[in-house]
């Protein structure tokens, strides 16, 4: 398409060799040397004569090329000289370099161009119509071929292996879905019926009705084929099965054998069965132990709530009413919901208990506050006490704050139950309050309060009716994880029958209690009323009661002796449970009561004969000789 015409020759002493260009074409151009440039613009033409550059002076042969000068820069013509500057090695001045562009019709080489791109266009939209055409018949294809097969196959017959009836092959049901092999495939009456049957037979797994196959039955299929009567029976065997391993975590058949021939290793806790020997016991630690020492019997685990839950059901049953039943139940259930932060209905409990102790005017609730602490609790968070009673514990410290009982506001007489508590708040809260306890417990930090009293000696009236919720829980066997002041636990025995609780729960179904009585079980945990009003007041009553009589026995204690402080609160406490013990043992089951009369039966019991303060004897211990 283009060529070039290259002289050289000697011509004057030139610093800068030049070129001499002559465009013959029909279009202006651009010159390019080794790819750099343009060097310069050549109009439609003329000849241009222009210095060598610079970037090319050193190089041996150069590269020259020249294109159209709009913004497609379409190649027209290209070649290479020898540079003569560097002839032989040695730089050579005064030469020329003449470069001849070959006439060319541009314009007519676009049109060539545009119509080779129009070309090579319609070439691929044809190839993509072509690709598409054999896709569609491919696919088309494929339909055709399915649609037969499943023609085919829905014409085929097979034999169901139970009924060894000819069924459609689709229509046969897999009993056991990871079972591949066709042959154990049955139709659905078949299937519906074996399933049925087995089900009846109080079979839990079932098994593929293949010969020797071990696969077996999903649940979605056993609720897919078996009749609506048999998915009911499934569901609810299945739910037993649950339950009955549940309960039988806690055999206690076991734990009395472990506890009586196995030891706990003090050391690494490894577990030593003794068949003869002595009671000196040498572990594989090496730690040397004695076979009766108390650090080394195995514990009895507390009954998880599961067992718990299956002995009240199998004791309910024989509870009498339907409605003693679910009091019963509910008391058990309710014993074992402990207090969760994030549950409205116990956030609910704690703000009125916050309302009801420290005042409407008092600041917001707070999780922990030092109020909490000087209204009794051995902390500034209550759920770190609540811990041990639950949720239930709650309920009865608040349906106390909520009673006629006088808060001791400003310093009242000594048969107020509440903390003295100085006129000042630890927390930056106002103190101000209206209502039972307005101000009541406004924050113990100092030693002593406004009237110069020692606030350590101060009954600790939540701790102590958290105490008593907890160990009646625990008496009354609806709490197994509470450990009673003598370090037992009603897995460890003692505990009163369910026919006590039966008694007072009868009691309780005759009347309804008065509603101030009652204003903190009304509230709903879960969507669910927490205790319905007759059973719930049956602890409540019983709580009341022993709450006011361990307040008694703390008095008698403090005033019988000054030195008396927080931390003798065990004793007193230990003490009032022995009392509790007594006084349910000589209630007046036997009788018709009504419920007050009841609770009122069982704080004389308490307050009897055994209020009277026994000194405890303390021997002084000799004083040593001193030799010499």
């Amino acid at each position: 398409m283009g060529g070039s015409l290259f002289s050289c020759c000697k011509a004057r002493a030139l610093d800068v060799p030049e070129v001499r260009i002559a465009n013959a074409s029909d279009s202006s151009l651009h010159l390019w040397f080794d790819g750099g440039g343009p060097i310069a613009r050549l109009p439609e033409g003329a000849h241009v004569v222009l210095s060598m550059p610079k970037h090319v002076l050193d190089h041996r042969t150069v590269q020259w090329s020249v294109t159209t000068s709009d913004a497609i820069a379409m190649p027209v013509a290209s070649g290479s000289f020898a540079n003569p500057a560097m002839a032989n090695f040695r730089p050579r001045k005064g030469s020329i370099v003449d470069i001849q562009v070959p006439s060319v019709g541009v314009s007519q080489l676009r049109r060539v161009i545009a119509m080779q791109r129009r070309i090579r266009t319609r070439m691929r939209a044809a190839e993509q119509r072509r690709r598409q055409g054999r896709a569609e018949r491919q696919r088309s294809s494929a339909v055709r071929i399915q649609a037969y097969a499943r023609g085919s196959f829905a014409r085929t017959t097979r034999q169901c292996s139970v009924c060894a009836d000819d069924m459609p092959a689709p229509s046969l049901v897999a009993v056991a879905a990871d079972c591949r092999d066709a042959s154990h495939r049955i139709c659905a009456p078949c299937a519906r019926r074996y399933i049925d049957q087995s089900v009846a037979d109080g079979k839990l797994f079932i098994k593929c009705p293949g010969i020797k196959c071990r696969h077996l039955a999903q649940p979605g299929t056993i609720e897919g084929h078996g009749s609506a009567a048999m998915r009911t029976m499934y569901r609810e065997a299945l739910a037993a099965s649950h339950g009955q391993r549940l309960a039988a975590e806690e055999d206690g058949d076991f734990l009395g054998f472990a506890r009586k021939h196995t030891r706990i290793c003090p050391a690494c806790s490894v577990l030593i069965y003794r068949y003869e020997g002595c009671n000196h016991m040498t572990c594989r630690c090496g730690f040397e132990f004695q076979w009766d020492a108390k650090e080394a019997q195995v514990a009895a685990a507390p009954a998880a709530p599961a067992a718990v839950m299956a002995r009240v059901w199998r004791e309910s049953a024989a509870a009498g009413p339907t409605a003693v039943q679910a009091a019963l139940r509910n008391l058990h259930f309710a014993a074992l919901a402990p207090f969760d932060g994030a549950n409205v209905g116990h956030v609910a409990v704690r703000k009125r208990l916050w309302v009801a102790a420290f005042g409407e005017g008092a600041s917001g609730v707070l999780a922990a506050s030092p109020r909490w602490k000087a209204l009794g609790f051995q902390g500034v968070d209550p759920r770190t006490d609540l811990r041990a009673a639950g949720v239930m514990g709650l309920h009865h410290l608040l349906a106390h704050v909520s009673s006629d009982q006088p808060p001791a506001v400003g310093g009242a007489g000594n048969n107020s139950m509440w903390p003295s508590a100085p006129g000042g708040a630890s927390d930056g809260s106002s103190s101000a309050g209206g209502g039972a306890g307005g101000g009541a417990a406004g924050g113990a930090a100092g030693g002593t309060d406004g009237a110069g009293r020692d606030v350590t000696r101060a009954f600790p009236l939540a701790l102590a009716s958290i105490s008593c919720t907890a160990l009646l829980q625990s008496y009354l066997g609806m709490n197994p994880n509470v450990v009673r002041p003598d370090g037992t636990t009603a897995a460890d025995g003692g505990i009163a029958p369910t026919a006590v609780l039966v008694r007072l729960l009868q009691f309780a179904g005759a009347e309804q209690p008065q509603t101030g009585e009652l204003v903190a079980w009304e509230m709903r945990t879960l969507g669910q009323p927490m205790l319905c009003r007759s059973d719930a007041y049956v602890l409540q009553a019983l709580h009341a009661r022993w709450l006011r009589h361990l307040y008694e026995l703390w008095v008698v204690r403090r005033n019988s002796r000054p030195e008396t402080t927080l931390m003798d609160f065990t004793p007193v406490l230990r003490e009032a449970f022995e009392h509790m013990v007594n006084a349910m043992q000589r209630l007046p089951l036997d009788v018709s009561l009504s419920l007050p009369e009841m609770a009122d039966a069982f704080a004389r019991q308490l307050s009897g004969p055994q209020m009277v303060m026994v000194e405890e004897v303390v021997e002084a211990e000799p004083e040593a000789e001193v030799e010499g």
